[in-house]
């Protein structure tokens, strides 16, 4: 019997514990809304499409099965799953999210050996938040025209001058 040193076993198990590269990710944080309702979806290696996939709260391994499937749509109270194994994409829908749903969760697919896992974490405020990559624009138009005769029966010409004024709010 071959005999390991103690010392062997914790790099082994760092090495074990690293995920794939690209076998599992999926957006993080997520961010939703009292109320409404939010989508996450996990992406998974095509080798993956047999397996399992499931959602469950808390890190990594240290978490508790929310919903879980193996291929098809499946429910569990304000939680559900669905398996697109054509494109690689489980998609956890959450619906009416309750302040109490913030924290981590992890995507999951079930293995015979350590099963592959993302950490995601939920963010959940009362108050939509503002979009960044969008605003209110304002547009303030103002022209100056320049009066060529006295009794200033003026038309606009091309020698006029318009300014115009990009208010950003």
């Amino acid at each position: 019997m071959v005999s390991l040193d103690k010392t062997m076993w914790i790099p082994m198990l760092l090495i074990y514990s690293l995920p794939v590269s690209g076998a599992l990710w999926a957006k993080t944080p997520v961010r939703g809304v009292v109320g409404k309702n939010i989508t996450i979806d996990c992406h998974y290696g095509a080798w993956y499409r047999s397996h399992t996939k499931y959602w469950c709260h808390g890190w990594s391994h240290w978490c508790s099965v929310v919903v879980k499937t193996n291929g098809q749509h499946r429910r569990s109270g304000r939680w559900s799953i669905t398996d697109n194994q054509t494109q690689g994409i489980f998609t956890v829908t959450v619906e009416g999210l309750l302040s109490s749903d913030t924290g981590w969760y992890s995507c999951g697919i079930d293995t015979s050996g350590l099963d592959p896992m993302f950490n995601v974490q939920l963010q959940v405020s009362d108050e939509p938040e503002p979009n960044p990559g969008s605003s209110t624009t304002t547009v303030a138009l103002t022209s100056t025209t320049k009066v060529t005769s006295e009794n200033n029966d003026h038309a606009p010409s091309s020698s006029d001058r318009y300014n115009f004024h990009l208010l950003k709010f």
